[in-house]
């Protein structure tokens, strides 16, 4: 019975290669990346069993699915987890630039309640002073932030790269033994592929194609091939053009390369550099517009006071210049510089531009919001001053080639750049610069107040230090023909205007521009004489304090590019909500997202854990089976050697 015995023979190798199998998967059942083996046979035709293939158990739809929903997820965890710390810290009471604000106007008013008190003004100063402070803290948490960012970037390059050369080098093993049953080393082989392939999908999103020789090409979601049969590609992380702190993705392949942009890598790069493009760099210049616009805003205005020295105001804060960043291929060594002009704070923005030259003396410039196109690209020659957006751009004639581009961002770290100069309290310019009377023998009761101050600069009836030109309007009489003439110091006329009930803005209704208007309320009479004459030591006059405090409420900071200027505009307050509220809602949204991108993840992995993963009660279930199939097949050997030995009995 040669047949029984090699029947019985083929049987015990079989069951107990099962045997092997099914005590594999038991061993590694919380193994990670470990996928179910199973061991499959055929019987043979002369009898027993043929040889054995032992197979892991995979579901390639599955497995894709897990690695596209795996990206997914760490694309949007990614992203939150960098905007989750920002929303903390613009949103944490104790680090809000909002309180600040609110005490600073509060110095202001009690500056004002006690104008002649140095200690009140000095306390004022230092609010200023705490108020940078804060403006530079909340900058400095996007510069480390910019910091961390670019470490982890770097770290998820260099593990993609790692995981990339891996995933090229197992190719290659796998393909030189593709033709050898599926068992020990080429499984296992297999599985450290997958894990692998299941790591990087975290990084950056991919697609997989399997070839008939067992090796697996890698793609980007874009296309680009990351690993082939014998060759793989490789991430670089290089200085960004024009700003080396933004460091830009690259994909390398042999001679080649390609600038990898924000949405073409997907996984956790992509979360990191969407982050960076769409909330983080936004964000710091929301924070360096308000700034810019808050002292510029207190610059102007106290120019048009005057200090307790009985000189004009000036500058209480100094604004920066901004240079702007040459691209790499620049040809020209022309240079493009920018400046936030006195008083126009109001109509800047929070956007970056784009300079292009033409190679002639003509560029244009065009607006950016991180990456994307805002509004009508606007022309401008080197001949010419250029002013947009309350900017006025600085550019040489000469020096630009054809194609030359700058990026200017003079919102992107003005935050911290902006600085207090004004060291004595006494400068600060809480007095108008202007005292207007009644003329104690007039025979009405009409009164002249001083309705504003607009110029205090060149143009206006002002001088430096601190008094009144002798050519602007010094002096109101009423004539005979009830009508305002308006004199000089020299008494020489400059205007007449009728007497009205409305008498608001006489000097503007005169077409007079001194930087100063007066008005006359009441009816005055033929003879009545009104004096408009520089605020020598009226030191105890607040006009001026209170519309630096009046700045609280007035709409200043821009909100985008609207005509209409008045609905474009927002408080200093509102301004930083606005921030804290596009953070915040960001980071609702990217909650939202990664929760259900979390949901569909665990979907996938079940699924294929369904398929792939070991059952321990199936696994179990075998094990009784195999060993019941192993000792028959033990017996049907027994009955072969025993029914030999009776044949040889036999013959004897």
């Amino acid at each position: 019975m040669p047949d029984l015995l090699n029947i019985g023979g083929s049987g015990v190798l079989a069951h107990q290669r099962l045997l092997v199998t099914t005590g594999n998967n038991i061993s590694n059942v919380n193994t990670p990346g470990y996928s179910m083996q199973r061991t499959e046979y055929q019987p043979e035709i002369t009898g027993g069993v043929g040889r054995g293939h032992t197979n892991r158990v995979i579901n390639q739809f599955a497995q894709q699915s897990v690695w596209r929903t795996t990206s997914d997820y760490d694309e949007k965890k990614s992203y939150l987890d960098r905007i989750s710390e920002i929303d903390k810290v613009v949103s944490d009471d104790s680090l809000s630039l909002n309180p600040n604000l609110d005490k600073t106007f509060a110095n202001i008013h009690a500056m004002n309640d006690t104008p002649l008190s140095t200690s009140t003004r000095a306390l004022t100063l230092n609010g200023f002073n705490g108020l940078l402070r804060r403006f530079r803290l909340l900058d400095n948490q996007f510069a480390n932030q910019q910091r961390h960012f670019n470490g982890e970037l770097k770290e998820k390059v260099d593990t993609a790269n790692k995981l990339i050369s891996s995933l090229q080098d197992m190719n290659v093993q796998i393909m030189s033994h593709h033709n050898s049953p599926e068992q020990g080393t080429m499984a296992t082989l297999k599985d450290k592929r997958d894990k692998a392939i299941h790591e990087l999908s975290k990084i950056i999103k991919i697609h997989t194609i399997d070839q008939t020789n067992g090796a697996k090409l890698v793609f980007m979601k874009n296309g680009h091939a990351l690993v082939t049969e014998k060759n793989h590609a490789t991430l670089d992380l290089r200085p960004g053009n024009p700003d080396p702190t933004q460091q830009e993705v690259y994909l390398d392949w042999n001679t080649t390369e390609a600038k990898m942009n924000p949405g073409q890598l997907g996984g956790a790069i992509d979360g990191l550099l969407v982050y960076r493009d769409s909330v983080m760099n936004p964000s710091r210049n929301r924070l360096g517009q308000i700034a810019l616009t808050l002292t510029d805003a207190f610059n102007r205005q106290n120019h048009l006071g005057m200090d307790m020295e009985g000189h004009l105001g000036g500058d209480i804060f100094s604004l920066p210049k901004f240079q702007g960043l040459a691209f790499k291929k620049n040809q020209g060594d022309g240079k493009v510089t920018a400046e936030v002009i006195p008083g126009k704070s109001n109509q800047l923005t929070r956007y970056n531009y784009l300079v292009k030259f033409d190679g002639g003396s003509s560029f244009t410039v065009q607006r950016l919001d991180g990456n994307k196109v805002v509004g009508e690209a606007v022309k401008g020659t080197t001949s010419n001053d250029f002013e947009i957006d309350g900017l006025r751009l600085n550019v040489s004639s000469g020096g630009y080639a054809s194609g030359d581009k700058f990026l200017l961002r003079p919102a992107h770290e003005a935050a911290r750049k902006v600085q207090l100069t004004m060291t004595q309290p006494e400068k600060l310019a809480v007095a108008a610069p202007v005292r207007v009377d009644e003329d104690i023998h007039n025979i009405s009761d009409a009164k002249i107040t001083l309705s504003s101050v607009t110029n205090t600069g060149a143009g206006s009836g002002f001088e430096a230090p601190g008094k009144l030109n002798i050519h602007s309007p010094q002096r109101i009489e009423v004539n005979k023909d009830n009508g305002y003439d308006i004199y000089d110091e020299d008494g020489h006329k400059l205007a007449t205007v009728p007497v009205t009930d409305d008498g608001r803005n006489i000097l503007a209704q005169a077409k007079l521009n001194p930087g100063y208007d007066v008005s006359i309320s009441g009816q005055a009479k033929p003879g009545d004489v009104f004096t408009i004459r520089y605020n020598t030591e009226g030191y105890s006059d607040n006009f001026n304090g209170l519309k630096l405090a009046d700045l609280q409420q007035k709409a200043t900071v821009r909100k985008g590019l609207a005509n209409d200027q008045e609905s474009d505009q927002m408080t200093f307050n509102d301004a930083y909500t606005s921030m804290v509220t596009f953070i915040g809602g960001h980071t609702s949204e990217a909650r939202l997202d990664t929760a259900a991108a979390k949901s569909l993840k665990t979907q996938s992995e079940n699924w294929a854990k369904s398929i792939s993963g070991v059952n321990m009660d199936e696994e179990a279930s075998n094990m009784v089976r195999f060993q019941q199939a192993y000792a028959a097949s033990a017996q049907v050997i027994g009955v072969a050697q025993k029914t030999f030995d009776s044949i040889l009995n036999a013959l004897r």
